[in-house]
């Protein structure tokens, strides 16, 4: 499993949709990278799925512009397409969004899974 931490810029309008009866929602995420030595700079992009309450919330809160920090896990799909091109896209299952934007969630971050159970800091060995 690779987990992704990425702060970026939604690219879309979010958009839900039912999946076996969970709600998922997607959205285009644009990363920012270092400028090369011409002052460029480059964009990545990433296809962002959220499910079930975090779907909800996102759907609601996000839109087109807003910046955001995802947590998740990362995989690249690839296919060809009907005239046989190669087509790739990378994908961040998200467990956890960050609204950077401030708002009605200002520094709030929603998590998609059940809270862990907490460890008391005398139980972590470091």
């Amino acid at each position: 499993m690779t987990i992704i931490v990425a702060v970026g810029r939604l690219g879309r309008d979010p958009s839900t949709k039912e999946v076996s009866g969970t709600k998922v929602c997607a959205f285009s995420l644009a990363v920012d990278g270092r400028k090369d030595s011409g002052g460029n700079k480059s964009t990545t992009w990433l296809e962002v799925r959220a499910w079930g309450k975090l779907a909800e919330i996102c759907q609601k809160y996000l839109q087109k512009g807003k910046q955001v920090c995802v947590t998740g896990e990362l995989s690249v799909e690839q296919w060809n397409t009907r005239e046989g091109e190669k087509r790739m896209e990378v994908r961040v299952t998200a467990d956890k969004v960050k609204f950077l934007d401030g708002g009605e969630h200002d520094k709030s971050a929603v998590k998609s899974r059940v809270p862990r159970a907490e460890i008391p800091d005398e139980k972590i060995p470091f």
